[in-house]
């Protein structure tokens, strides 16, 4: 079986012998994958009824299992089935290892801590980490960066890991049970498709299935040379060539260059920049310089800490604004409440901290460097005393609780083999300065927290979780909850009037 250049998918596909294949590997750049896998779910099932066919799962936790049970399993209507499974894991391995650190970096450095997260995460998973793992000064050694490369830009990743509650994935190698279900065999008219961005050609699994399946390339080079610029470029434009033929649209040269100025290689800002373009200019035949400059002055994506950023400023048109920036993207309103949530448990956990006898020595307006000698050190004490408290907490817990399955053994002999399961510290995700080394994000959490009062963060929290419930009761207006919810948090408290005697 071939391995096919994106661009000649399409051809490849027009003889009907060439979708005979039980498993496709699509990989590379993700606005092309998943433009290769509808060009397979066209090719597979062109009536649009025959979509029932298709089930879609999400490789983030790498659901092999799942996905080779649907693919074996019949389906009640007639035809072909289709079963994908996207942004799979499965190649990930440790020869992976700079191309996820790189990738991770530079979603970080384009202000998509979520991106970031994502690809971070996987490393973790391939090198055995866990985020405490990486909360010493060794971290650098750890994940194998470049002697002399700047670790800053980890800080708020690592964060944004802790505050989401991301799990570390696992790192066991499912390669050997997709290779036997392949040599099996699917039932007849039954195929698998597995899209992912990453791919190590010498590893055993891609040679399988590039001898079994059919495997679509999509990678583009990434790298700042001549030749990887110019590979990009084409890329853009053939891109440009087939939205525009579709539309029946023309595009200046100097407007393509205006174009790639705003969007830099983002295939997929790109593509969805020159839609924009062909709507704005209505019935003209050709895309000027000058509309890119009126259509597209905004291009990017504001990314959900600009408006939790705003939030926690109390400043309520400027949240306002970022919010109806995400909810006109692909944000999902539940992520825009559980950011808020998280914002909002982090400044009760300031705004504690400022009322408690440690926060005595915090005011307003202190120098950065007052306040690393002087505050930090409270809030590190004050972080300690909650830890001994909720690890008192559990002690007490586990005593009137006693485990079953250890119920009657004799206090010195342990039950099974094995290592003793490492302790988490207790407490860590509500401590005001998980990483103590990081003063900066504490001053900005404890600047923002005296905003509010301790009454209003809790009424905020209510709020929050009042729409999360309409939210997940199938409201139809979120963006109206959305809306005033933000409204609602960035309004101070009326004070109470005082009573009028008479």
């Amino acid at each position: 079986m071939p391995v096919i250049a994106f661009q000649n998918l399409t051809h490849y596909l027009r003889t009907e012998k060439n979708t005979t294949s039980a498993v496709w590997l699509i990989h590379g750049e993700e606005y092309l994958c998943a433009q290769a896998l509808e060009a397979l779910l066209n090719a597979f099932l062109p009536d649009p009824a025959d979509r029932m066919n298709h089930e879609s799962l999400s490789g983030g936790d790498d659901q092999i299992f799942a996905a080779l049970e649907k693919v074996r399993t019949y389906t009640f209507l007639p035809g072909c089935k289709i079963v994908s499974l996207l942004n799979s894991r499965l190649f990930d391995s440790k020869k992976n290892t700079p191309d996820l650190l790189a990738r991770a970096r530079t979603a970080a450095s384009e202000d998509n801590l979520k991106g970031a997260a994502r690809y971070f995460m996987r490393l973790l998973g391939v090198l055995a980490l866990s985020l405490e793992d990486i909360a010493g000064k060794n971290r650098r050694k750890m994940l194998r960066m470049p002697p002399g490369e700047d670790d800053r830009w980890l800080d708020p990743v690592l964060a944004y890991c802790r505050d989401s509650g991301l799990a570390v994935p696992a790192g066991t190698d499912k390669s050997q049970v997709l290779e036997d279900a392949v040599t099996r065999g699917f039932p007849e008219n039954h195929h698998l498709i597995i899209t992912t961005d990453l791919i190590d050609r010498r590893r055993r699994l891609y040679k399988f299935l590039a001898e079994t399946g059919v495997i679509v390339d999509c990678a583009v080079a990434s790298g700042v040379r001549q030749a990887d610029k110019t590979a990009q470029e084409a890329v853009l434009k053939e891109r440009m060539t087939a939205i525009l033929k579709k539309h029946n649209k023309q595009m200046e040269p100097a407007a393509f260059r205006a174009l790639v100025a705003k969007t830099g290689f983002s295939l997929r800002t790109f593509c969805v920049s020159l839609e924009k373009l062909v709507d704005f200019i209505g019935d003209r035949p050709r895309i000027q310089a000058a509309d890119v400059q009126q259509a597209l002055r905004r291009t990017r994506q504001d990314p959900i800490f600009e408006l939790t950023g705003a939030v926690a400023e109390r400043h309520a048109e400027t949240s306002l604004f970022f919010l109806r920036s995400l909810l006109s993207g692909d944000l999902h309103p539940l992520q825009i409440i559980a950011a808020l949530a998280n914002l909002i448990r982090k400044l009760a956990v300031a705004r504690e901290f400022i009322d408690s006898p440690h926060g005595h020595i915090w005011r307003p307006g202190i120098q950065f460097s007052d306040f690393k000698r002087t505050v930090m050190p409270a809030v590190v004490a004050y972080d300690d005393e909650f830890r001994s408290m909720v690890s008192l907490w559990q002690t007490r817990w586990a005593g009137n609780h006693p485990d079953p399955k250890t119920a009657g053994t004799s206090p010195g002999k342990k039950k099974g083999k094995g290592k003793k399961p490492q302790k988490k510290p207790a407490g860590n995700q509500l401590v005001l300065a998980p990483n103590p080394n990081s003063p900066y994000p504490v001053l900005k959490t404890l600047e923002n927290a005296g905003r509010f009062t301790a009454a209003e963060l809790a009424r905020a929290l209510e709020k929050i979780y009042a729409v999360d419930l309409r939210l997940k009761s199938g409201e139809k207006n979120p963006g109206v909850l959305l809306d005033q919810l933000v409204m609602d948090i960035c309004r101070p408290d009326k004070p109470a009037r005082k009573p009028v005697h008479e």
